[in-house]
């Protein structure tokens, strides 16, 4: 095994994967105040824009599926601290058929 491949392998005490990134869910009254136009993230992952896409508005626990990643997160929101989460696998068609591959 050359040295790049040893670097791949998780060392003692690390996962094999890759962190999650983490997801500020919001809240259907929070979704109304954005401006259309604003790009939202799914708890999948999936990029939407408020104003051309359908956003879901089912919500779980007051909020949507649907938010801002943490690199993202617009100033002037006020986020709760339960409404973080971290992106699921997305169980798509497409990724089904690339775990198929």
């Amino acid at each position: 095994m050359n040295p790049f491949e040893m670097s791949k392998v998780p060392q003692a005490g690390q996962s094999a994967e890759k962190p999650k990134e983490k997801i500020w869910t919001i809240t259907p009254e929070q979704f109304n105040q954005l401006p259309d136009g604003t790009e939202l993230t799914s708890v999948f992952g999936e990029k939407m824009v408020k104003g051309r896409d359908e956003i879901n508005q089912d919500t779980r626990a007051g909020y949507l599926a649907f938010g801002f990643l943490e690199a993202d997160k617009p100033a002037g929101i006020d986020f709760d601290p339960r409404a973080v989460r971290e992106i699921e696998e997305d169980m798509t068609l497409n990724s089904l058929e690339e775990s198929e591959k």
